[in-house]
């Protein structure tokens, strides 16, 4: 996750907190002090969404968190805040 920011900059991150080898937490954690990096916006995403969770993603760097299973209009919110998005519609 760290090499492919490093080489694609996305727009965003989508941040799993449960990961096998280094958890979203610390991988949150070192791209917020890496400059290229620091100012991505990071939604964390987590099947554990208890206070703690939330607490922890948001002092990691997260600028958001969603609980798994999220639902569609969560994440097109979070997205449209994140980057600053106004989302058209049909009427």
């Amino acid at each position: 996750a760290l090499d492919q920011v490093a080489l694609e900059q996305p727009a965003l991150v989508l941040m799993d907190l449960s990961m096998p080898v280094m958890d979203g937490l610390e991988a949150t954690r070192q791209l917020r002090a890496t400059p290229a990096s620091a100012t991505i916006p990071i939604i964390a995403l987590s099947a554990n969404a208890s206070h703690v969770d939330r607490t922890q993603a948001t002092a990691a760097g997260a600028n958001h968190f969603i609980a798994k299973p999220f639902e569609r209009g969560d994440l097109l919110c979070k997205l449209a805040s994140s980057l600053d998005l106004t989302w058209v519609t049909e009427a």
